[in-house]
């Protein structure tokens, strides 16, 4: 599955994100993980602050499980 924002490194996943194009649009690392659903999580954590309920996310939060893939 390739997820939202996630990069192989090796044997290592990177998580990395852009700003929107009016906070500058650089790109940052959110940082390196062991398995793409790490760095997955890591990005939709990074994704919420930056973008809020615009953000496009690799696990799209619900009410049924209120923000529960981040515990």
């Amino acid at each position: 599955m390739k997820y939202v924002g996630v990069k192989k490194s090796g044997r290592m996943f990177m998580a990395i994100i852009r700003y929107p194009k009016s906070l500058g649009g650089h790109r940052v690392w959110v940082g390196t993980y062991n398995s793409p659903k790490l760095a997955a999580l890591a990005y939709d954590q990074v994704a919420l602050q930056i973008y809020g309920s615009q953000a496009v996310l690799n696990f799209p939060l619900s009410s049924d499980n209120n923000n529960n893939n981040y515990n």
